[in-house]
């Protein structure tokens, strides 16, 4: 059995393009405010006149930890389980450290969750390649040499 073409607006690809369209935001926008952070971390941009305080080891986890999620939806636009992995582990690890941050750890992971979907959905190209190698190897006459 050949695999057939999905329909152009299947629910598989509408998930997806949501996805995408989340992620794009939540990159930009907490990605500003991240490099913004990061700026200010490393003396890049002027300090407030008492200083930055340091930040607590929990702080700091959660800190690095957003660069990793962001890098996991970056990677969930080509590899959507890779990427989906990559960003619900830190989410749920900073679910944990800090149960106040949920919030915006599930506004972070729900695109990676609907990537998960997408991937989950998706019929595996392996399977495709297969079916359609037996399907031409069935219906190919003998050939007699």
């Amino acid at each position: 059995m050949v695999a057939q073409p999905s329909a152009p607006h299947s629910p598989v690809k509408v998930i997806r393009i949501v996805a995408r369209a989340l992620s794009a935001l939540i990159i930009l926008f907490f990605g500003f405010v991240f490099v913004g952070e990061l700026a200010s971390r490393i003396g890049l941009t002027p300090a407030p006149s008492g200083g930055l305080p340091p930040l607590s080891t929990v702080d700091a986890i959660q800190f690095y930890s957003m660069a990793v999620m962001f890098i996991g939806l970056g990677l969930a636009w080509k590899w959507e389980l890779a990427g989906s992995l990559i960003t619900l582990l830190p989410a749920i690890m900073d679910g944990i450290l800090n149960p106040r941050a949920l919030m915006v750890v599930l506004l972070i992971a729900a695109p990676a969750i609907l990537f998960l979907v997408c991937w989950w959905r998706s019929p595996s190209p392996k399977v495709a390649e297969n079916s359609v190698a037996k399907t031409d190897s069935t219906t190919s006459p003998p050939t007699n040499a």
